[in-house]
């Protein structure tokens, strides 16, 4: 048991350190490209963390998507299912190794407070579908219903 979740987590890193490089080698320039990294990425390490996706429905190829996150699977899974942008709090940024990744990553930043930005939806929308997850942080929402 224990050496299987150690093979697991060496999977996970091995799979983070590989793609980090390709990201440095590359350096893609346009936030499409990004986002296709990023969703290789994503696609990789819920592979090597056996983690599995099922997905009902059509899926949004342009356009935004808003929806809310419990942690940060949800995001894994998004971004795996088909290359997005991602809409971000200015703070994620600033974080060490995850705010280079999500600049990497094609992500949009957001000011919070005050209105946000006004201003029309990025050009991006237009090429992969953007992705926003409107509450201030992870945490347990109640479940959605349909009506």
């Amino acid at each position: 048991m224990i050496f299987r979740k150690l093979f697991r987590l060496v999977r996970v890193v091995l799979v983070f350190a590989y793609y980090i490089v390709e990201v440095i080698i590359r350096r893609p320039k346009t936030r499409a490209l990004r986002a296709a990294w990023l969703s290789r990425l994503c696609k990789s390490l819920m592979r090597a963390a056996n983690i599995t996706v099922s997905v009902e429905g059509p899926i949004p190829t342009q356009g935004a998507v808003i929806t809310n996150h419990l942690n940060l699977t949800d995001i894994l899974a998004h971004s795996a299912v088909n290359p997005c942008v991602f809409i971000s709090k200015m703070e994620v940024r600033k974080l060490p190794v995850m705010g280079w990744v999500s600049m990497m990553a094609g992500t949009l930043y957001v000011e919070r407070g005050a209105g946000g930005q006004q201003r029309r939806p990025p050009s991006a929308w237009r090429a992969t579908s953007a992705k926003a997850f409107p509450s201030s942080s992870s945490r347990k929402a109640p479940p959605a219903r349909a009506k």
